[in-house]
């Protein structure tokens, strides 16, 4: 199917994110999940925002106190209004740094988790 037969249709990624893809390819000729930013939960977008549906038990999110229920607000003082948001802003961070993730647990008090991002798993 060509662009021309298909008009409107396309995708977007962020800059940082192609030029981690571009450097990857680069160096190896194909892309890996080897340094990415990893939470360890299972997120799905709802009417309020971005909903933590489960989380990795040991992993970075669990260590840090997050809970199933949830609803992630903010990394880093970054709003996260759905779960592409939420990703694009993962796609900056690096395994290792500690990101502040706003969330609202189920009883509707506010929590800022401080969680020290893992390595995406291959």
């Amino acid at each position: 199917m060509s662009a021309r037969s298909a008009p409107g249709i396309g995708f977007a990624i962020s800059s940082n994110r192609a030029r981690t893809i571009a450097d990857q390819l680069i160096a190896s000729g194909h892309v890996t999940s080897s340094g990415r930013a990893y939470l360890g939960v299972q997120l799905g977008d709802t009417n309020q925002g971005v909903g933590v549906f489960s989380v990795v038990a040991g992993g970075p999110s669990d260590k840090a106190g997050m809970q199933a229920g949830d609803l992630i607000l903010s990394i880093d003082g970054q709003d996260t209004p759905d779960s592409g948001t939420l990703a694009e802003i993962l796609a900056t961070l690096h395994p290792g740094d500690v990101a502040k993730v706003a969330v609202q647990h189920q009883d509707g008090t506010n929590a800022t988790l401080s969680v020290t991002l893992g390595e995406m798993p291959g």
